[in-house]
């Protein structure tokens, strides 16, 4: 290969310069913990989880059900109380 070829490899205090740069980089970006701060202690972390159907089903699903009509006046009052 010719000198200043495409493949020469470059010095190896330049990959070490670039190996520190990019762990720098990346070590300074990592989120710190709050330091001397403590969650109340009648804190409680409350999860809802809601399953839904696909109500665009196109019968590709290994379980299709049959899914009412959320638009009618009465699922619309239920949905209105649940999300109360």
């Amino acid at each position: 290969m010719p000198p200043g070829s495409l493949f020469d490899r470059p010095p190896r205090s330049t990959l070490w310069s670039a190996g520190l740069l990019i762990a720098l980089i990346l070590g300074s970006a990592a989120p710190l913990p709050a330091l001397g701060q403590a969650p109340p202690a009648d804190s409680t972390i409350k999860v809802m989880l809601l399953g839904t159907v696909h109500l665009d089903n196109p019968g590709r699903d290994v379980n299709n059900p049959s899914v009412p009509d959320v638009l009618t006046p009465q699922k619309q009052q239920e949905l209105s109380a649940l999300r109360d």
